[in-house]
């Protein structure tokens, strides 16, 4: 497993230990409803930056706060990821104290940061840094947390796997977990949160097939772009808009806007994700070259 989630067949890192489970837990306090999206004619336009951090590889910007701060992370020349900040020009690794890998992947507006990182052992946990702190979190009896989001309250989302190796996604709310699972699905990743409590993620279908999601008091909605065969969804601003990643032949990035549906294609890449958005549409990601070799970006602020 590698931070950087595959997604042909695999849209995040950790696909359903097992596709034949039916996990119905909640059913009859949620309402489901489908939304197919159609892409529209007023696309955003946006001016892509390539960025590789100084020294490494593999770079992925995965979030971006309403101050322009990026969270990511890189390998460096022995294949280690290590996370890092982005603020401005200037740069900052990122790594929990002992780790043998760090991944950073949210930041809200005040700074803080969420993450997972590995030990020498092997095992997977989510963290905090704020204050200059670090704090581990493990979902309870889980083998595994990872950390993807965080608002400004410090409502935190992401996902553990349980003992039978089913995957669930959860919100951390003031010490206490919620586990978070779509109605029907066979696993289920929590990505992002807004500061109005609207959680977007990713759920697998019994045939492993992934789907975008967005759960509003107790309510999912899935949300699959119209003639894509993979879709999720990977945050959502406090105006509602979302932006993640689809396939067709290829893997493509998206922003959905006002119900207007932009692909976000980095010119020249053979693939290319949307990690990240901030309040000003500004994007962050990664993208794959003609030679194979991945790449971060981010963008200013879209026109028309």
């Amino acid at each position: 497993m590698t931070g950087n989630r595959m997604f042909v067949g695999r849209l995040h890192h950790h696909a359903p230990a097992n596709s034949r489970l039916k996990y119905w837990a909640r059913m009859a306090a949620c309402t489901l409803l489908l939304f197919l999206c159609r892409a529209q004619a007023q696309d955003l336009s946006y001016r892509f930056t390539s960025f590789d951090y100084p020294g490494g590889t593999d770079t992925t910007v995965n979030a971006i706060n309403v101050h322009g701060r990026m969270v990511g992370h890189y390998s460096d020349v022995n294949g280690k990821q290590h996370g890092f900040i982005r603020m401005g020009t200037k740069l900052k690794t990122l790594d929990v104290p002992r780790a043998t890998r760090t991944f950073l992947w949210g930041i809200n507006d005040a700074g803080s940061v969420v993450g997972y990182f590995f030990t020498s052992g092997g095992a997977e946990h989510g963290f905090l840094y704020q204050d200059h702190q670090f704090t581990q979190i493990d979902y309870p009896g889980a083998t595994r947390t990872d950390a993807y989001d965080i608002n400004a309250d410090g409502d935190i989302v992401g996902e553990y796997t349980d003992q039978a190796g089913v995957l669930h996604g959860f919100l951390l709310v003031g010490g206490s977990f919620e586990p978070i699972d779509f109605p029907g699905a066979s696993a289920t990743e929590a990505i992002g949160l807004n500061n109005h409590g609207k959680i977007v993620g990713i759920y697998y279908d019994t045939e492993a097939v992934e789907h975008g999601f967005r759960l509003k008091n107790e309510v999912y909605k899935a949300f699959d772009v119209k003639g894509s065969t993979g879709t999720a969804v990977e945050r959502v601003t406090d105006n509602g808009d979302t932006c993640g990643l689809y396939v067709d032949s290829t893997p493509h990035g998206f922003v959905l806007h006002n119900r207007h549906l932009t692909t976000i294609d980095f010119p020249g890449a053979t693939d290319t994700r949307t990690r990240g958005m901030n309040s000003s549409r500004r994007i962050v990601g990664r993208y794959t070259d003609a030679s194979g070799l991945v790449h971060g970006y981010f963008t200013g602020k879209p026109t028309r």
